[in-house]
């Protein structure tokens, strides 16, 4: 399962510019990272995510902080666009649970400009004005989850497909580290440093991010965030390689997320 539902979406070089062109060193061959993650749990399904979420005591103080999460998309540069545009995504995958309807269509409404600046007018535009108009209506909570659960089966493919592969590792980027941010922020208004632990070590994830950043990534990343994401990859494993967690670990993964935020 991923976030990344509405991602659908199409391009053609030409729409994109010389600004995301990919270009990678002729001696790592493309075929050396696996841009889906087959096999990778990217993102948690819904269901179970905002299930532990709540059996954790974390899903109204994470909604509440990712109700301040808004970022404006790049229209000149897809690449922000999309890193951006997965921020949005990790917002609304931590505040489903718990959030109130008009932050989320508000969020929605954002994630459809982001998508509409990498391919103007593209499928995921579409997919993106049909989930505002069912978001709405107000359907039961239980019902969202699993709706948005049923949807995000091939959104992985589809952004492979319909953007290009290139795409995949930048959008979720931008999910997992607005969602890494929420849930630390959210055990710090907990004070409980044990809480999230299970939700926030992802090895798998982490060695997919390590892998995209020594190979294809280095090259396409936009400008400056090669290193820092680096960094943060090394700062995360380190904050969440013992249990239990402490305040130190917490704040570490707050510093590690928003550094790197901050450059969207």
């Amino acid at each position: 399962m991923s976030l990344a539902l509405l991602l659908a979406c199409s391009s053609e070089p030409e729409e994109l510019g010389a600004q995301a062109e990919l270009t990678i060193d002729q001696s790592v061959p493309v075929a050396s990272f696996d841009y889906r993650g087959e096999g990778v749990p990217l993102v948690p399904d819904f269901t179970e995510f905002h299930a532990q979420l709540a059996a954790k005591g974390l899903s109204g103080p994470a909604a509440r902080h990712a109700a301040e999460v808004e970022y404006k998309p790049d229209v000149m540069v897809p690449k922000i666009a999309a890193t951006r545009t997965g921020a949005e995504l990790g917002a609304l995958f931590v505040e489903a649970g718990a959030g109130e309807l008009p932050v989320m269509a508000a969020r929605a409404q954002r994630i459809r400009d982001g998508l509409n600046a990498i391919n103007e007018g593209g499928p995921a535009v579409q997919g993106a004005d049909e989930l505002l108009a069912w978001l709405l209506t107000d359907p039961p909570r239980e019902l969202m989850l699993r709706e948005l659960d049923d949807r995000s089966d091939a959104a992985i493919d589809h952004l492979g497909e319909h953007a290009g592969d290139e795409f995949v590792p930048l959008v979720m980027a931008g999910a997992w580290l607005q969602a890494y941010d929420l849930i630390a922020l959210a055990m710090e208004e907990t004070d409980d440093w044990s809480a999230g632990s299970a939700l926030l070590t992802q090895p798998m994830v982490g060695e997919y991010f390590r892998s995209y950043t020594a190979t294809v990534g280095k090259d396409f990343l936009p400008a400056g965030m090669t290193g820092p994401l680096t960094d943060s990859l090394d700062m995360l494993e380190r904050a969440t390689d013992h249990e239990p967690m402490t305040p130190e670990d917490v704040a570490s993964i707050r510093q590690a997320t928003e550094s790197l935020l901050g450059m969207l």
